[in-house]
């Protein structure tokens, strides 16, 4: 089953191109990252008590499930975005104008390698008898820091 999404940075920036108001774009941007009930019934409330019409129809001509992460069911994993979408494109990067069949071998062996990578640093982290990855180091120590401070 296929499910649709809008980005929600696409999203924010077409209400704010309609509207051009920097906190009402603020709040639609809360209402579409917040995953507390409490946080999105406030920010609705503002929405809510506008005077303005038109934005509550700009805003309710679209389900709250395809925009929001609060109500999306899961169905985003978390991500509001569509860079997803732009890191995939950048994997099929130079192969616009292959035929079908060399776009999915392409696809394949991209993929295969970037795994393959990944699981050789990963071994080689293993081997050095390292806990953790150097990006969850680095996080760690710099709120050790923050910490200390």
């Amino acid at each position: 089953m296929a499910y649709h999404q809008y980005c929600m940075r696409h999203f924010v920036s077409n209400f704010n191109t309609k509207f051009k108001n920097k906190h009402l774009k603020s709040v639609i941007s809360g209402l579409a990252m917040t995953n507390q009930q409490h946080n999105f019934d406030r920010m609705w409330a503002e929405i809510e008590n506008l005077d303005d019409d038109s934005v509550k129809s700009w805003i309710n001509r679209v389900s709250l499930e395809s925009w929001t992460l609060l109500h999306d069911g899961g169905q985003r994993w978390g991500d509001m975005t569509s860079k997803m979408v732009e890191i995939f494109d950048s994997v099929l990067k130079g192969a616009r104008f292959l035929s079908i069949t060399a776009l999915v071998q392409l696809t394949f062996y991209r993929v295969n390698s970037y795994f393959a990578v990944r699981r050789e640093k990963g071994e080689a982290r293993l081997h050095s008898s390292a806990l953790l990855t150097t990006t969850t180091e680095v996080k760690l120590t710099g709120l050790r820091v923050k910490a200390n401070g």
